[in-house]
């Protein structure tokens, strides 16, 4: 990265799986407030639970019936509707003061092919939107729509400290971007060289910063949950 400007556009949050995770979509948009970014809310209006509702064999167990029944298709678009108001509702409430877009999306090709590519963008990924995904899967999937991943940690409230450069050698871009961060936020700037710490020795920080293919993806999950921390893993393609 040359300059002091991060590389950054756009942050892309899918809102099918943040559902109404108030803290996901708050930590995404606090980013964008710090870095005057847009963005970008996505929805993935699932056709599949439709189709499966018009064959006439499908069921559905209802609990408070404690009884299986007919898996209505009107009942399953209602559930849709109200789950795609709820998350566009809330993303724009978190991003009111951001240049912002909420897409719907239905066809799940859509969802690998970002409008404005991926030079520019930060994807964002959380264990809790596919609890039971791989993190090597998620962290594969995000770098295909985007140059730079967000790695939440779930159920944690922004917080304040430091912003933490994790550098592999003097010129890694990564100390750019963080001290970037570290000025628009008001927050001290930390530097740790990646050859001499590992995952234990990373200290408390507001949020950390390393360059994709400093450590493995083990050590980004492992920094993210046991810290409680957002990883931002930036790219090196050009915005």
């Amino acid at each position: 990265m040359s300059g002091t400007t991060p590389p950054f556009k756009r942050i892309i949050v899918d809102m099918h799986c943040s559902g109404c995770d108030r803290l996901i979509v708050q930590q995404a948009a606090g980013l964008a407030q710090l870095l005057q970014l847009e963005l970008f809310g996505r929805f993935f209006a699932d056709p599949a639970p439709a189709r499966l509702a018009a064959l006439p064999f499908a069921r559905e167990f209802r609990p408070g019936e404690r009884a299986w029944a007919p898996l209505e298709g009107h009942n399953v678009s209602q559930e849709l509707s109200r789950a795609i108001t709820a998350a566009e509702r809330l993303f724009k409430q978190m991003s009111a003061t951001l240049p912002r877009q909420f897409q719907i999306i239905h066809d799940p090709a859509q969802l690998e092919h970002p409008p404005n590519g991926r030079g520019g963008t930060i994807a964002v990924i959380h264990q809790s939107g596919y609890p039971s995904a791989p993190f090597d899967q998620m962290l594969a999937s995000a770098f295909q729509i985007a140059a730079s991943v967000l790695i939440l940690p779930s159920g944690v409230p922004p917080k304040s400290g430091p912003i933490l450069a994790v550098v592999n050698g003097p010129d890694d871009p990564a100390a750019g971007i963080a001290a970037a961060l570290a000025r628009a936020a008001g927050e001290q700037l930390l530097r740790l060289d990646s050859h001499a710490g590992t995952a234990a020795q990373v200290p408390d920080a507001r949020l950390i910063v390393i360059r994709r293919g400093t450590f493995s993806n083990a050590t980004l999950a492992l920094i993210a949950a046991r810290k409680k921390t957002p990883v931002l893993v930036a790219g090196t393609e050009p915005a």
